[in-house]
């Protein structure tokens, strides 16, 4: 923040040592002893030794004073230019303490703050089942439209259905992951009458106490949301992280306790308590509703919303609530109580500019007075007149010995001048420094010329590159004013990122891109500290943006394909991998399949026979590394090389190909030799590749196949990330119900199906209550069945062909069943009795017998037309991600690890997540469903709803087999 502009000082605070001058120069004087005592004895103030030693001193105070500045002055480039906040780092208290929203409340103060349609709005969790699995994660809302939109509304009523599709839209962007929004419903209106004789007291303005009742019977029925402002939230003495909490919003702060639930019935004590809480209200009397003296409550209807009549009708409230003073009727002025009650809902409820307040209370407290710290004048103005080294200089009649002497001189205290012109220059660039910006050209050091010592030209030995050097990067070979050489930048703005990244607790890893290192995806230590260093960076810029979405869902629009709409997993995900973002299909089109194999599709013909071990140990060599150093300087140009690798596993292909040790150069023993290059295609398997004019042909032909595959290897990389609750449109229009899984996760009792979510309830509780009683199983021929008392079947055990089933395992499925039964519905005692046996029971076989030995569960289904059995567990806030398993850091087993790590890390606690690592075949199958999957989703017509259903089918069933074939 900026300096406190009341700080003081007092004469009585000690001086830093850095800023005391006599502290300085004393100390110079112990140095000076120490090393030359000896010749040196004369330490009085006429001394040139100590006029120089002086000199040095008092320079060095200045810099400590500038060196002292508040950040905020020394991050000030100029005095027209303010300090650029997000290029050095700086993140205001709304962009770091805010998150995307997580609980129903951030989603109705996120709906709220976004449309001014809305009043207020309802999200109503699809939970139906308590213990049972099944699908999860589906939210339904209902909407209170305002009362400006309701006006609109009965005007124009086709409005609804383009705020609707504008609503939709919006929650689809802003939807976590493993959630839906289903149900829309935008209440309608439901009018009632309501009745009351008010007495107030005889001093007050009739008017003003019924614009008081009626804000807050408007307040009561309608449900109205107070922003509050910074300041307010301030003066209550709340934490500025908890004052941010939540979702960013543009009109201001929404407590959570000005969030209510919504009414489903009003009584009468509802209404006497708001106009008895009215100031000047003596007492009410003869409250009704609709006329209805009996009549205690009034229940809302479902989709609707109670709504007063302030017209001037024989129902308005202008009419039913009658003012009285001491028994007296009074009449109100109706456009006064109007315009009275304008003025309350305009003083309690108003919005605020968020933006306003970024920039009064962050962005203007960021600023600094412009001090020019990286100003150096020399110290040889300061010298006495008499030697001659400043401005005035000597005079030309003196000889040429003595103009020697001061060049000298000059030349001597150039060597501590530069230093300090150095740290001035570091102190300017200070912006520079902490810059997240990547520059290709850059440096961490900073140095400036000595332009203010007379005759610097003359001292001044120019490099190659100079040419009036002004505090550029002069070329990575080394700085000769700083000596920093490209290595050393690297080194040392990594780890500055390092810090700056600490400061929000993240970090970029190394492994990921080491592997890429050690299988030459990256070609040398300086391009992989590059390739750190910009991935750092992007971090650093997007890091707000990312740490916000962290829980966000995928968002699937017709028209952008942005970083933005990925999910906030996938965005972390690219960012810490170095995995590309992927724009196209990860399915290379240079691969064809034949009969299983993999070739490379090009037509050039040239193919030696195998060569085997012997001959190439005396024919050929493999490439040097000064070799391998020009190789990758070569300006590659794009295109896949001309050669023909015949028969080879696309996995080795992508990983051998990169691999400069997997090529060979044949030995020539004359300069009109062509050369041959082989590649290893298997452990002792190699075969010619190519043949070139000479060396530096072959070794161009290398780097272009290298080149070409490395790049291959790069598109190739990415991942799917699959939603499942997205897919939940074929579970429409099925049969409904339920099975059991034991212990060993086998599924045993299969229920009977229902039409609607009612019966399906019905018939669990019926299975529950049955189960818990042995005298309701019955043993058939080839199956096991639960039935009722009326003897109706509940559910059914089948057999599998060939299965027997003894009386002993007859009695330990019953036994197995009645303890679930017990366990969902039991007494309170007996669930605690078998919820500690359950949990014994998996800790004690669990460790005995392993994986394999799980807690029983009740997990719902559903059945279509064609018979086809759906688990809706699959939709229970679970998450696919598949991978192509070619590439070749997706080979590496240490990569798989970290990136598998990764995702347990970083995806939010209660979803669960599986991997697949899929092959070529299995890959291209999975594109083409999701394509045309995604296709349709993007359109979202009803037209396409039966092919969409469809499409959404092909992928579930793909990720049960990958499941049953444990592709992980």
């Amino acid at each position: 923040m900026m300096a406190d502009s009341t700080k003081g000082f007092s004469k009585n605070e000690p001086l830093k040592g850095t800023m005391d001058f006599n502290y300085l120069k004393n100390k110079g004087l112990h140095y000076v002893q120490q090393l030359s005592g000896g010749i040196w004895t004369d330490y009085n103030a006429h001394d040139p030794g100590l006029t120089i030693l002086e000199q040095l001193c008092f320079a060095l105070t200045d810099l400590a004073y500038r060196s002292a500045y508040d950040v905020e002055e020394l991050l000030t480039t100029s005095k027209d230019n303010p300090i650029d906040a997000k290029n050095n780092g700086f993140s205001s208290p709304r962009m770091v303490f805010s998150r995307h929203p997580v609980t129903s409340n951030d989603f109705r103060k996120l709906l709220i703050d976004g449309f001014w349609q809305i009043q207020n709005v309802w999200i109503n969790p699809v939970m139906p089942y308590d213990r049972e699995e099944g699908l999860c994660g589906l939210n339904n809302l209902e909407i209170l439209p305002s009362l400006a939109f309701q006006k609109q509304l009965r005007k124009d009523p086709n409005l609804e259905n383009d705020f609707l599709k504008s609503l939709r839209t919006f929650l689809n962007r802003h939807r976590n992951l493993g959630e839906y929004f289903g149900e829309i419903t935008l209440l309608k209106s439901q009018p009632f009458k309501l009745e009351a004789n008010i007495n107030i007291h005889r001093d007050e303005d009739p008017d003003q106490i019924l614009a008081a009742i009626l804000f807050g019977l408007e307040k009561f029925l309608y449900h109205p949301v107070a922003f509050s402002s910074f300041e307010e939230l301030k003066g209550e003495k709340m934490d500025m992280s908890d004052i941010f909490s939540g979702p960013r919003l543009n009109s201001g702060f929404i407590k959570d306790s000005a969030l209510k639930d919504r009414k489903y019935e009003l009584h009468l004590e509802h209404f006497q308590k708001i106009f008895t809480s009215v100031s000047g209200v003596e007492k009410c009397w003869e409250i009704k509703i609709d006329s209805q003296p009996e009549r205690k409550f009034l229940k809302i209807k479902p989709g609707t919303y109670v709504n007063l009549n302030i017209d001037d009708s024989e129902d308005g409230v202008f009419r039913t609530i009658r003012i009285f003073s001491n028994g007296n009727p009074m009449r109100t002025d109706k456009n006064k109580v109007n315009n009275l009650l304008l003025e309350l809902w305009s003083k309690n409820f108003r919005s605020y500019q968020l933006d306003h307040y970024q920039e009064d209370y962050f962005e203007k407290n960021l600023k600094g007075n412009f001090r020019n710290p990286g100003k150096y004048s020399s110290i040889q103005h300061q010298f006495p007149l008499i030697y001659g080294i400043g401005k005035e200089g000597i005079s030309t009649r003196e000889t040429d010995g003595r103009k020697a002497m001061v060049m000298q001189l000059r030349a001597y205290l150039v060597f501590f001048e530069q230093h300090m012109a150095n740290h001035l220059a570091q102190l300017a660039n200070l912006n520079n420094i902490f810059s997240i910006s990547y520059q290709e050209k850059s440096t961490t050091y900073h140095s400036q010329r000595l332009t203010s010592v007379v005759g610097y030209e003359d001292l001044e030995i120019k490099t190659k590159s100079d040419s009036g050097y002004v505090d550029v990067n002069i070329g990575f070979d080394s700085n000769p004013y700083t000596s920093e050489s490209e290595s050393e930048f690297l080194d040392r703005k990594n780890r500055l990122f390092d810090h700056l990244l600490a400061r929000f607790g993240e970090k970029i890893d190394d492994l990921p891109f080491l592997i890429a290192l050690k299988l030459n995806l990256i070609p040398n230590e300086t391009e992989f500290r590059k390739v750190l260093l910009k991935r750092k960076s992007s971090f650093l810029i997007a890091l707000e943006n990312i740490n916000y979405y962290q829980n966000k869902g995928e968002f699937f629009d017709q028209e952008k394909n942005s970083f933005e709409w990925l999910s906030g997993i996938e965005q972390i995900l690219l960012v810490k991998t170095g995995i590309q973002k992927k724009n196209s299909s990860l399915v290379s089109k240079m691969i064809t399949k034949r009969e299983g194999e993999i070739f490379t599709d090009t037509d050039y013909d040239y193919q030696n026979p195998k060569v085997k071990q012997q001959d190439f140990l005396e024919g050929f060599r493999l490439i040097t590394e000064s070799e391998k150093k020009w190789a990758i300087n070569q300006k590659i140009e794009g295109g896949i090389p001309n050669i023909h690798f015949g028969p080879i596993g696309l996995k080795r292909l992508m990983k051998n190909a990169v691999d400069f040790r997997k090529y060979m150069l044949s030995k020539i023993k004359s300069k009109t030799d062509s050369v041959e290059v082989i590649f290893q295609k298997e452990p002792n398997t190699w075969v010619g590749l190519l043949k070139a004019p000479n060396e530096s042909e072959a070794i161009r032909k290398i780097s272009e196949t290298i080149h070409y595959f490395r790049q291959s290897n790069l598109d190739a990389e990415g991942f799917y990330l699959i939603d499942h609750i997205l897919l939940k449109d074929f579970l429409d229009k099925c049969l409904l119900g339920f099975y059991v899984v034991d212990h060993e996760g086998k599924k045993t009792f299969q229920s009977e199906w229902a039409k609607t979510e009612e019966e399906r309830r019905t018939l669990l509780a019926e299975f529950y209550h049955f189960g818990k009683e042995r005298a309701f199983y019955f043993r058939e021929e080839k199956s096991v069945v639960l039935k009722n008392s009326l003897r109706q079947v509940l559910a059914i055990y089948t057999l599998e062909e060939g299965e027997t089933f003894n009386e002993q395992e007859f009695e330990s499925l019953v036994q197995s069943n009645r303890e679930l039964s017990m366990l969902m519905v039991g007494t309170d005692e007996e669930k605690g009795n078998l919820g500690l046996s359950e949990v014994e029971m998996i800790r004690l076989k669990g460790t005995i017998q392993g994986k394999n030995f799980r807690q029983r569960r009740v997990v719902l289904n559903r059945k279509q037309s064609t018979g086809t059995v759906f688990s809706e567990d699959f939709f229970d806030q679970k998450i696919s991600i598949c991978l192509p398993d070619w590439p070749a850091r997706f080979q590496d087993n240490n990569f798989r690890d970290y990136f598998e790590s990764l995702v347990r890390e970083r995806i939010p606690a209660h979803l669960r997540v599986e991997l697949y690592w899929l092959g070529f075949q299995e890959m291209e199958v999975f594109e083409a469903a999701y394509s045309d999957w995604l296709e349709l989703k993007k359109v979202g017509s009803k037209a396409n709803e039966e092919e969409f259903v469809k499409s959404s089918l092909a992928i579930h069933n793909l990720i049960v087999g990958w499941k049953g074939g444990a592709r992980k």
